[in-house]
């Protein structure tokens, strides 16, 4: 078996989950004290399609950094409410007609391998981290759900425990969940008979050059005239410098020219996002392969190459960098800019090559 590329895994950007038929799931966080948790149970509940998370209490909202380390852009993908009382999220969820079950030991408790959970309308209540679902939320509930242990500990962490429950309610609806993607996918438009597919032509995986194997999916399926490189570490001051005009660039580039961001430390905290698709958007270089043959030695550094790998630009992405922990307050000079708009003009940028100013990569 070999491991995915995380290239390959055509995950879906924030804009298109939240165009996604949910499942009428909803997770309720009592007064959860780690932001940690908070990001972990966003991500969780990013996989599993959940229609929104209510933050109850003294939990923790995004923006927050704490959040945004665990989550890696999930917080932007799942809707989310905040309620000061976890008893008027319960009373709003009931009036909405949810059944309301407390992931919680309590009496009479069901357990969660036994169980038959409704697949719709359904809210799943987490509480703190040392005092569980407080008593009055579960007075208020429908059911309390239980998970089994046969060790020492009493209880689970609060994210894992609700990894646990979103995927055997999942497990249990899944069924269904794949009817309703079908009935999505046959709503698409096909193809016209005999039109080429995006991959038509296209060389084996083993064979595939930077630019195609990373190549951007394009609302038209086509290839990208043009395809930028730069190289990045959350770890790097000169990096988070440039991190503005790196997002703005991004964003305002045409769908004939690709971006990707080479990530250099790969045992870092990802959270770099332009209100994109963070997947298709990076590269993890863990062994320097990349680096080594796009000829990338400093970060940050970029290069633009053409379709046919014909190198357009390659340097610095202006000329605020002087040295090492010297930077001017503002650009002189844009040389990525000015390169973008040459090839947007189908013509050589009057700059082609600058000296990256940045560390080394080892």
């Amino acid at each position: 078996m070999r491991k995915l590329k995380t290239s390959e895994l055509q995950r879906i950007s924030p804009e298109e989950y939240q165009q996604q038929r949910h499942r009428e799931v909803v997770v309720v966080l009592d007064s959860v004290r780690s932001m940690n948790n908070v990001g972990s149970i966003f991500r969780s509940s990013d996989a599993f399609l959940i229609d929104k998370i209510f933050l109850c209490g003294i939990t923790g909202k995004p923006p927050h950094r704490e959040i945004s380390k665990t989550a890696i852009g999930a917080e932007k993908s799942v809707p989310w409410e905040y309620f000061s009382n976890t008893i008027e999220a319960i009373n709003f969820l009931k009036s909405q007609g949810y059944t309301l079950i407390a992931v919680e030991q309590a009496e009479n408790s069901l357990d969660l391998s036994t169980a038959q959970l409704p697949t719709q309308k359904v809210a799943f209540i987490f509480g703190n981290e040392v005092d569980g679902v407080a008593q009055d939320v579960i007075n208020a509930c429908d059911h309390c759900l239980e998970i089994p242990q046969l060790g020492t500990k009493h209880s689970f962490n609060v994210a894992v425990t609700c990894g646990m429950v979103l995927w055997e309610h999942f497990r249990q609806s899944k069924i269904i969940l794949i009817l309703l993607f079908l009935l999505q996918s046959c709503n698409q438009p096909k193809a016209v008979s005999g039109q080429q597919t995006a991959d038509s032509g296209q060389p084996s995986a083993d064979n595939r050059s930077p630019v195609t194997e990373n190549r951007k999916l394009t609302t038209d399926h086509r290839k990208p005239t043009a395809v930028i490189y730069t190289t990045f570490s959350n770890d790097c001051p000169m990096c988070n410098k440039y991190l503005p005009t790196l997002r703005e660039i991004a964003k305002k580039l045409p769908d004939s020219i690709d971006f990707k961001l080479v990530k250099v430390n790969t045992d870092e905290v990802w959270d770099f996002d332009w209100n994109g698709n963070l997947d298709q958007q990076t590269i993890l270089d863990s062994e320097g392969k990349w680096c080594e043959k796009l000829d990338l030695n400093v970060y940050p550094e970029t290069i633009i190459l053409r379709s046919d790998q014909q190198k357009i630009y390659q340097g610095s992405i202006d000329d605020r960098a002087v040295a090492i922990g010297q930077m001017r307050r503002t650009a002189l000079k844009h040389y990525l800019i000015d390169a973008i708009e040459s090839v947007k003009k189908g013509e050589s940028p009057q700059v082609k090559q600058t000296t990256a100013v940045g560390c080394y990569i080892e």
